[in-house]
């Protein structure tokens, strides 16, 4: 009886670290705003794009965020892309990274 509390408070003890360290871990990841590849004032509540992407003559435009004026026009003819997407782009998409940015083109490029 005596050993079987014993084995009993070792795995209780080791459940404990373990959730400890995983808690830890855990934390440390997401206070990491790097690793996120969004802007840090995006995390601190400033929720203003970057960007914003949209059709423009018929094409795939990236846009600064407030600007009327396209950035970069991309070769993604809007009448390519599925209905939903076209339907989001005449409206706008707002992008809040370099890394989100990236992606979502590469997502309409493919």
């Amino acid at each position: 009886m005596r050993k079987i509390k014993k084995i009993f408070a070792v795995i209780t003890a080791a459940a404990a670290l373990l959730s400890i360290v995983i808690i830890a871990l855990t934390a440390a990841d997401y206070s990491d705003k790097d690793k996120t590849g969004i802007k840090s004032s995006v995390l601190s509540g400033d929720m203003r794009p970057l960007y914003i992407l949209k059709e423009y003559n018929g094409f795939l435009a990236v846009f600064s965020y407030g600007s009327n004026v396209p950035k970069e026009v991309l070769s993604v003819l809007i009448a390519d892309l599925p209905e939903y997407d076209q339907r989001e782009l005449s409206y706008g998409l707002a992008v809040y990274s370099e890394q989100e940015l990236q992606q979502r083109i590469e997502d309409y490029d493919s």
